[in-house]
């Protein structure tokens, strides 16, 4: 089985495969499969039997090579993983949604891997009309910090704007703005300079894929962006949203718009994993997920 790596000029080759894929975890995206890319991970791609394989390779972390399950024809079972991963030498599958073990049965997995529950990326799942309507007295909070937001800024002060072409360098120069105030140089942090770094890719997707992003100005200066696209038929992904933490509501009110703009049409939406991140989880907790979509990892027995 030939790996080789993938990246923008694969659409043609990747799309077909994502064309009614059902995996609910946000890893089977293509945009983000395609954003997280750089010096300390990449994707690659081979072709078994009508299906197509993805691998993510990690140069300085052989622990971390993975595949993810094989997209197109009839979903493999757990023998056939066995046989994949074997055959492309890598030692896991990672991101496999519960629903997969559910499925096939865990006894009937358990056979060939060991499974392991990855905590820190279970997704988080919301119903549209509720981020987009933000009913009830649960979501008090949140109404509350919006109208403080409108009152400070009047719609004359605010213009939403799909992001292209014209304002694509704009937007960058916003993110490397959030970037410097999350202190990711600073801190050292990898996972945030990845995060910049897939971010900044993503910009350059939107409009290939289904991607759609949306930047809001205030007083013509950009001062929140977001990109979403479709993962499943009735699941898009929320896969960047940044504001500006210094504006008071203005997160809580670009969140609803996000919900209302870039997600209609659309039952479900998730909005990743938290990383194992306690504030991002927090934050994430505080919309009230409808469901979690929980993710587990297969490895290699014996």
């Amino acid at each position: 089985m030939k790996f080789t790596r993938v990246s923008t000029p694969d659409i043609p080759w990747l799309w077909p495969y994502f064309q009614g894929q059902t995996h609910e975890l946000c890893e089977y995206s293509l945009p983000g499969i395609l954003a997280w890319s750089g010096p300390l991970f990449y994707p690659c791609a081979a072709e078994d039997q009508g299906r197509l394989i993805l691998g993510a390779e990690y140069p300085g972390h052989p622990d971390y090579r993975h595949l993810l399950l094989p997209l197109g024809g009839v979903e493999a079972g757990p023998e056939e993983l066995a046989r994949l991963v074997r055959e492309a030498d890598y030692p896991s599958f990672w991101f496999v949604p519960e629903a997969y073990l559910e499925r096939h049965g865990r006894e009937a997995v358990q056979r060939w891997f060991v499974i392991e529950e990855q905590p820190g990326y279970h997704d988080y799942v919301y119903r549209v009309e509720d981020l987009a309507g933000l009913k009830g007295n649960r979501y008090a909070k949140k109404r509350n910090l919006i109208k403080q937001f409108e009152r400070e800024h009047p719609p004359g002060r605010l213009v939403f704007e799909a992001i292209g072409g014209l304002n694509r360098r704009q937007c960058a120069a916003f993110l490397d703005e959030w970037c410097e105030q999350e202190g990711c140089f600073r801190q050292g942090d990898v996972n945030l300079e990845c995060e910049m770094e897939a971010a900044l890719n993503m910009l350059g997707l939107v409009g290939e894929l289904g991607a759609r992003g949306l930047a809001l100005r205030i007083d013509g200066v950009i001062s929140a962006l977001a990109v979403a696209s479709p993962l499943t038929r009735e699941m898009a992904t929320l896969q960047f949203q940044k504001a500006c933490k210094t504006v008071k509501g203005l997160y809580q009110f670009f969140d609803r718009e996000c919900a209302r703009r870039l997600c209609a049409g659309y039952i479900w939406v998730n909005k990743e994993s938290d990383m194992g991140r306690e504030g991002l989880a927090h934050a994430k907790r505080s919309y009230h997920p409808a469901r979690m979509v929980r993710s587990f990892a297969l490895r290699r027995a014996g």
